[in-house]
């Protein structure tokens, strides 16, 4: 579930209760207002509660080895697949939940924004506690072929980044403003650009300024 950035929110995971588990239904309501009912319980992570199912535990006792479910039991389109939370810019983070359609809607995203080519190589810039790290560099760019390149730091470092997306070769790169802004400060004319064909930018406004700069 990519909504690690929840854990910055006090009142995210341990406020609300998630999805579902063997046969339970799990309610997405305030901590406050939930309380266990037949076939329906709350779920925990990082804390115990009577009456409810701690995740922590839970992981801990899972099995090794995992028997795929039969028939039945697989997840159909409408059911819950991924659980995002907003940005709680003007309140607190609210959950939403997507269905296993959801990945289909970014080959879209990839095809025809991103531009990603089959048996290419993909750069989007996103910390795995943001939804862009799912829709941006996974679901829709795995459909249309193209191979993901992540460069995996603590600390964003725009020459660490300028040097490795040049040299592997990346052919298509999606980044947010902010990172545009850095990356221009920089000598782009150093870095062999030849094999990257298409750009696209999102999260905040692109200012024409570092537009026009990036673009040359």
């Amino acid at each position: 579930m990519p909504s690690w950035h929840s854990g910055t929110h006090p009142h995210s995971f341990r406020s609300h209760v998630l999805a579902a588990w063997r046969g339970y239904r799990f309610l997405a309501a305030p901590w406050e207002s939930c309380h266990a009912r037949e076939n329906q319980a709350g779920l925990i992570v990082g804390g115990s509660r009577p009456g409810w199912i701690d995740f922590d535990a839970e992981y801990l006792r899972a099995e090794a080895t995992v028997t795929k479910p039969s028939a039945e039991e697989l997840p159909e389109n409408g059911d819950i697949s991924l659980l995002y939370f907003t940005s709680g810019t003007t309140g607190y983070p609210k959950m939403v939940w997507h269905n296993f359609t959801y990945p289909l809607g970014h080959i879209l995203t990839a095809g025809y924004w991103q531009q990603v080519l089959d048996d290419g190589l993909h750069c989007t810039l996103s910390d795995t506690g943001w939804a862009k790290a799912t829709w941006g560099m996974i679901y829709g760019q795995w459909v249309c072929g193209t191979g993901i390149f992540v460069c995996d730091v603590d600390r964003f470092d725009p020459l660490q980044l300028l040097e490795v997306t040049s040299r592997y070769g990346v052919q298509t790169f999606c980044a947010p403003p902010t990172a545009l802004r850095f990356l221009i400060k920089e000598n782009l004319a150093e870095y062999d650009w030849s094999k990257l064909v298409h750009c696209s930018s999102a999260g905040e406004p692109l200012n024409p300024e570092v537009f026009n700069a990036w673009q040359r």
